[in-house]
């Protein structure tokens, strides 16, 4: 053991080191016997570190460099007690992980540094091998002629239920790494980053999660699709990404007829992520009538991803933006007449933040309309709104799904007869052509019908008849009538085409009806077998 008085280092080189430097005349009575001690561990007032001998320290001196005292809390010209340290097994580090910030807290440019973690991981485990950690301790580093600050954040160690207060890094020890808070002045890149996307992968999705809880039924094949196209690169780590040299699909346009669940399906999207708050709005909504107010909308619109992309780097969240009644405000451009050209300044204002210069990687524009051909083919082209997904009329399959969702409060409180439920299947046969919104509909239709039957409706003072207030499958029935299906061909106006029906009047006739016959059974034989087809392929 020695008492000795904190000083300076030698040299400024020597604090990136992270060891504390003795006269060897110091070090030899404290080890004197260096061939069994192949590193020198010392504590100096309790606190461990690595120690090394250099001859421009005085004898009577220890050389601690500004982050050692700052951290112990010694000033210069301090009596401590040195001594020798054999560290215990229990204290070998498993993990460690470190918050990373410059040295140098002045500004580098209008970038951020990109540190790869890899690399610094090996470099830290290189410099501190058998060296002595604690929380909280700040280390100096140069990385690749970059000087950073490193500060311990959490010890994990290899042995279980470890409750040591320092630990050694040795080779096998892990590394990984965090922006130190606040910090704008790097980026951290790699697989080593803490809370980032590493093994485990990335929690983009919010555990799991089905369509058909979410109230969205009939749409497995279209989401299918989203997934595979815009949120499957998302779940690999960046630096995956990098290596295959893509990058994140950024925006994606749902379209197709009214009611099918294009709005219902981008709104559900924002909840099934681990992302931002979903900012939606309606095309219309961005027009502004001052000169330059609808572009400083459509900015204000990405300001929070650009913002946390400078910040955080790769390691930013998904901002998701939903523009509903897209053909509103992208129309092509030089189609518009009205002579002030905000239409076409919208789309540019657009592309330069989608695709521009400096293109966001952490957003998610998903666009929605009616009228496809009328947006500007430039928002379409890859690069921008380069997944287009037809949001069409669903097949029986999800018109079942559809139909149970809307009933599945009904089945829950007993307000819907067993028979109906049963006869489900039925019903989803019959609304051949009928749209998400339509099915939706007639439930209320046949929901009216329940309601009526319960009120007597010649003394409405009468309370309603909530006991028997249930929806059978005649309502059901009755309510096919009601609500007809926009899209397909009107039963009503095919029958007045044939009331009498087909009248045979030849055998020209009789092979001309066969052809006619086998042509439609060929016909939905192919869309059948086409549409097998896509699912198999989605």
């Amino acid at each position: 053991m020695q008492i000795l008085q904190v000083g300076n280092l030698p040299s400024n080189r020597l604090a990136l080191t992270n060891k504390v430097y003795l006269n060897p005349q110091t070090l030899h009575s404290l080890f004197p016997n260096p061939e069994s001690s192949p590193t020198f561990l010392v504590t100096v007032a309790s606190h461990p570190y690595l120690a090394d001998a250099h001859p421009g320290v005085a004898p009577d001196e220890i050389g601690l460099n500004g982050l050692q005292r700052r951290h112990a809390q010694f000033s210069l010209a301090t009596r401590v007690e040195v001594k020798a340290f054999n560290p215990p097994p229990e204290c070998i580090l498993s993990c460690l992980e470190i918050s990373v910030d410059l040295l140098s807290k002045k500004a580098i440019g209008p970038k951020a540094r990109e540190l790869d973690t890899d690399r610094l991981m090996e470099d830290v485990v290189n410099n501190y091998v058998n060296q002595m950690v604690q929380p909280n301790q700040v280390l100096a580093m140069d990385f690749e002629g970059t000087k950073v600050e490193l500060t311990v954040s959490k010890l994990d160690f290899l042995q279980e239920g470890s409750s040591s207060a320092y630990g050694q890094i040795t080779g096998p020890t892990e590394v990984r790494f965090r922006k130190a808070q606040g910090t704008k002045l790097i980026t951290l890149s790699g697989s080593r980053v803490s809370g980032g996307t590493g093994a485990g992968g990335n929690s983009i999705f919010l555990g799991d999660f089905d369509f058909e809880k979410l109230g969205i039924g009939g749409l497995d094949a279209e989401f299918n699709r989203i997934f595979r196209r815009a949120f499957a690169s998302r779940i690999w780590p960046q630096h995956i990404i990098k290596q295959m040299g893509i990058t994140h699909v950024r925006g994606m346009l749902l379209y197709g007829p009214p009611g099918c669940g294009k709005t219902l399906i981008a709104r559900q999207i924002g909840k099934i992520l681990n992302a931002r708050e979903p900012k939606i709005v309606n095309g219309p909504e961005i027009l502004n009538k001052f000169v330059g107010g609808s572009e400083e909308k459509v900015r204000e619109l990405f300001a929070e991803a650009e913002v946390e992309q400078r910040e955080e780097g790769d390691n930013s969240m998904l901002h998701i933006i939903i523009l509903d009644e897209m053909d509103a405000i992208c129309k092509t451009r030089g189609t518009n007449k009205d002579g002030t050209g905000v239409s076409d300044s919208v789309v540019n204002q657009l592309l330069s933040k989608i695709d521009g210069v400096d293109s966001l990687n952490n957003i998610l524009l998903i666009g929605m309309t009616n009228r496809k051909d009328m947006i500007d083919d430039a928002l379409l082209r890859p690069g921008r709104l380069e997944l287009h997904v037809e949001i069409g009329l669903p097949d029986k399959k999800g018109r079942n799904q559809i139909l149970n969702i809307h009933t599945k409060n009904m089945k829950e409180a007993n307000r819907i007869s067993k028979e109906a439920l049963a006869n489900l299947d039925m019903i989803a046969e019959k609304t051949k052509n009928y749209s998400g919104a339509e099915i939706e509909g007639l439930i209320k239709a046949a929901s009216s019908y329940a309601l009526t039957r319960c009120v007597d409706v010649k003394d409405l003072s009468k309370a309603p008849d909530e006991k028997n207030l249930i929806v059978k499958l005649e309502d059901l029935e009755r309510a096919l009538d009601d609500v007809e299906p926009k899209f397909g061909a009107k039963s009503a106006s095919l029958k007045a085409l044939y009331r009498n029906g087909f009248v045979p009047y030849g055998e020209s006739f009789d092979m001309l009806m066969n052809t006619m016959e086998r042509l439609v059974e060929q016909g939905e034989y192919c869309i059948e077998s086409v549409y097998s087809f896509c699912t198999y392929i989605e």
